[in-house]
């Protein structure tokens, strides 16, 4: 592998030669896939025993008319719709994203007619509501690329299992008579556990039905109560004696539409012998209102657990924020893990091998135990399997990466600049020639030029202590020479010229030093400035 696949490996792309290859091995795999004999028996079986369609747009007819239902479907369709999609590339163990990859591209806009949230919203419905949905990719055959996706009604599709084939194709009902057929690379399935048929998925709702169709009936039950009789209680006139028919029909009409009305019926010439008696209880003997909240617990707890709790108007912020969590967990997430598996198995393989689809992870995290768990893995593992293991960042790039986390110190920062210090200035006590103390000269040479001084005072002094002057800054060499002048030399001129000469070797030396140091401060600068 070269330089350039590496890098685009790194940021999860594949070179052309690579794609290739890879689809090489999916067409081959694909070839040489066989079912086993039980499962192609089981699908000769079932051929011509499938369901009928249309009960799947009974069941999703239930979304339009019961408000709990469609409650718990919007909240969760809307939540899965509105959630970021990524595609990513496995890389050794790890996962690198790929930005805006093209399935993303897709999923935002599947179709001319469907946005992104609609389209996810169509899935999540009817995914939960007849255990079933299809998805129809507009795209050559099985190892291309789709260009469209679209969303079809499970009421309007079947599948044809074979005994070779496992699923021969789809049939497609228009809804006009005819009959289309979808090949199986055009059709992405989506289907819950069936435990009497695995070519087609369960409806929740199927154990919902009678709990549905009660809220139903009691929420009809209530509406002609109070729509046809104003709310008032049934009740049942009793007469003593026998009532003759054109009588009885007066009073029956009579009694219908004063109950309409919510008002008293009146009875003129009945004396003792009619009485009044209360034939139904009201409301809240029956605890109507009890019984809804029952089917709410019911169907929500059925289609969404953790839903009922976070919407309780009787929950606190604890509450409603561990509902949130519930609902998170047990509904949101395992919902979203069933798109992004299916979209990884059956549509992701045609983009290239190792690509993996998944939703932003809605999952409530404790803060403070991860923190705590990442404290712990601190303490065993280096700074670049840390970045790695919790942010999925590249290596830091030093030697700090390989050292606990714990004996990274911190970055170091910049000295502060030091104050300007003053300089005390040394007295001159030497001619202004020698300049003892300066700039030009270290501290070597002048203390060598301060010695040299003592020795001409001696000399110009006549004394005879200058021949045997002990000497301990200056070069030995320079002082034996100077010891042998001054045996043949009596004059103070020509002394005094030994030691101008011994003095100018000494300040030569030094600024020679000072010249190579500026040479090289120069040739760094120039270096620097190249960068």
């Amino acid at each position: 592998m070269g330089i350039v696949d590496s890098i685009m490996n790194r940021f999860g792309y594949a070179s052309k030669k690579q794609m290739e290859s890879q689809i090489s091995e999916a067409v081959k795999r694909e070839l040489d896939f066989k079912i086993p004999n039980w499962l192609g028996e089981t699908a000769d079986a079932f051929r011509w025993n499938m369901p009928d369609p249309t009960i799947y747009a009974t069941q999703a007819d239930l979304y339009r008319l019961s408000p709990i239902l469609g409650t718990a479907m919007d909240i969760l369709s809307n939540d899965v719709g509105t959630s970021k999609f990524n595609v990513e590339r496995m890389v050794g163990e790890e996962t690198r994203e790929i930005p805006n990859h093209e399935f993303e591209e897709l999923l935002r806009n599947p179709n001319p007619a469907d946005s992104g949230i609609e389209f996810i919203q169509a899935t999540v419905d009817s995914y939960k509501l007849n255990g079933n949905h299809i998805w129809w990719l507009n795209r050559a055959d099985r190892f291309s690329v789709p260009s469209e996706m679209w969303p079809i009604a499970y009421s309007a599709v079947m599948p044809v299992p074979d005994r070779n084939l496992y699923i021969e194709y789809y049939e497609y009902y228009p809804g006009n008579g005819n009959v289309m057929r979808l090949e199986t690379w055009e059709v992405v399935h989506f289907k819950t556990y069936n435990p009497d048929n695995r070519f087609i998925g369960l409806s929740p709702l199927e154990s919902l039905i009678q709990t549905i169709r009660g809220d139903l009936a009691m929420r009809k039950t209530n509406t002609v109560n109070y729509a046809e009789y104003g709310g008032a209680p049934q009740s049942i006139l009793a007469f003593k004696d026998f009532v003759g028919e054109p009588n009885w029909t007066n009073i029956k009409d009579e009694a219908r539409t004063a109950a309409r009305k919510n008002q008293m019926m009146m009875l003129r010439g009945v004396g003792d012998g009619v009485s009044w008696l209360q034939r139904g209880i009201s409301n809240k003997d029956m605890d109507f209102v009890a019984g809804l909240k029952q089917n709410m617990t019911d169907v929500f707890n059925r289609m969404c657990p953790g839903l009922l709790a976070m919407l309780s108007e009787s929950a606190t912020e604890a509450n409603a924020l561990a509902a949130r969590a519930t609902y998170s967990e047990k509904t949101l997430w395992p919902m979203m893990e069933v798109i992004a598996q299916k979209i990884t198995a059956d549509i992701l393989p045609a983009y290239g091998r190792k690509l993996i689809g998944h939703f932003t992870d809605p999952r409530v995290v404790d803060r403070k135990l991860q923190l705590e768990e990442q404290t712990a893995y601190e303490r065993t593992h280096t700074l670049d399997e840390t970045r790695r293991k919790y942010y999925k960042d590249d290596p830091i790039g030093d030697d700090r990466g390989d050292e606990l986390v714990a004996q990274v110190g911190p970055i170091s920062q910049p000295e502060p600049s030091q104050p300007p210090q003053i300089i005390t200035q040394v007295r001159n006590t030497q001619p202004p020639e020698i300049a003892p103390g300066s700039q030009q000269a270290d501290e070597v040479a002048v203390k060598a030029i301060e010695e040299l001084q003592k020795w001409r005072r001696m000399a110009l002094q006549g004394k005879s202590k200058s021949r045997t002057f002990k000497t301990v800054v200056i070069p030995r060499a320079t002082a034996e020479n100077i010891r042998s002048k001054l045996g043949t030399l009596d004059d103070k001129e020509h002394i005094n010229a030994v030691f101008d000469g011994a003095i100018k070797a000494i300040q030569r030396a030094n600024r020679s030093q000072l010249d190579i140091l500026e040479g090289i401060r120069l040739g760094v600068q120039a270096l620097e400035s190249r960068r």
